[in-house]
């Protein structure tokens, strides 16, 4: 499963950033195409702007999860995500913010491959050169644990409790976050 979080304000974008364009196409859709050529299942969170994206991006086969309370902070949209999920059915799920949407999907792939080196560690970041980005992937395990955990929590204090794993991806990306003007224009094009 896939799960990308685009609940957020954007307020230091000044507009919405799942509608951002970059290549020609919505920082929404590029995280979606790129979880769903690896996920039976991607589903998309929304909150603030939640009808403009429904209504631009209606096209994407998704399946559209709405937090109405996105001031108790991403772990609450994430836990949104999670909601009504069979724990039994998945190994565990790709958990992407849309201000990520240059990852390549090579770095999903080798995610993955070190989930299968480690089956025990329930966290698998991305690494590189020396720092952490996104997209992450969370066990079943770990998925459990975040639907579990106080909705003010941050995602990282959940995760920081459970077993983490770390793969060197040659993907600059994983660590470009686009949340102002200036990284959007920083972007590679």
């Amino acid at each position: 499963m896939g799960i990308v979080l685009a609940a957020g304000e954007s307020s230091r974008m000044g507009r919405d950033k799942a509608l951002l364009r970059w290549q020609g196409q919505t920082f929404l859709h590029h995280c979606v195409t790129k979880l769903a050529a690896l996920c039976g299942t991607v589903r998309v969170v929304v909150g603030h702007h939640a009808a403009t994206i429904l209504a631009a991006e209606s096209e994407l086969k998704v399946d559209w999860r709405r937090n109405h309370d996105i001031s108790r902070g991403r772990l609450s949209s994430l836990q949104v995500g999670l909601e009504e999920t069979e724990w039994s059915e998945w190994e565990g799920a790709f958990v992407v913010p849309v201000d990520h949407p240059a990852f390549q999907a090579k770095t999903l792939r080798a995610l993955l491959q070190r989930r299968a080196e480690l089956p025990r560690v329930d966290v698998i970041k991305p690494r590189y050169q020396d720092h952490n980005g996104h997209p992450v992937f969370y066990s079943a395990a770990a998925l459990a644990a975040l639907a579990a955990a106080a909705s003010r929590q941050k995602i990282s204090d959940v995760a920081a409790k459970l077993a983490t794993g770390l793969v060197e991806v040659d993907d600059p990306a994983v660590l470009t976050n686009v949340d102002t003007p200036d990284d959007l224009a920083a972007l590679p094009q």
